[in-house]
């Protein structure tokens, strides 16, 4: 599902100005906690590979682009954070 900060106008527009430097080969990972990162190396997002558009926490603009796995790691931090600390585990 899809939400809505990211039908905005502003969402695909700025997606849209990153997609050629991400598909340049130019593209790197800007969330805080890079998790494809190894050995402190590269954040670095490879041409063709899946990416999100990372949103600032502070003011709802944007980072920048992000490895899937990064950005989606992050939402669910914040999503966690957001029901007041409770922790929901796997059985």
């Amino acid at each position: 599902m899809v939400s809505a900060k990211h039908r905005t106008p502003e969402y695909a527009a700025e997606r849209k100005r990153l997609r050629p430097i991400v598909d340049n080969g130019d593209g790197w990972c800007a969330e805080t906690i890079c998790l494809e990162e190894r050995d402190g190396k590269t954040r670095w997002i490879p041409p063709g590979s899946p990416w999100h558009l990372a949103h600032d926490r502070g003011d709802e603009g944007f980072l920048g682009p992000a490895h899937e796995r990064c950005n989606s790691s992050e939402g669910g931090k914040r999503g966690n954070e957001a029901r007041n600390g409770v922790r929901w585990w796997s059985l």
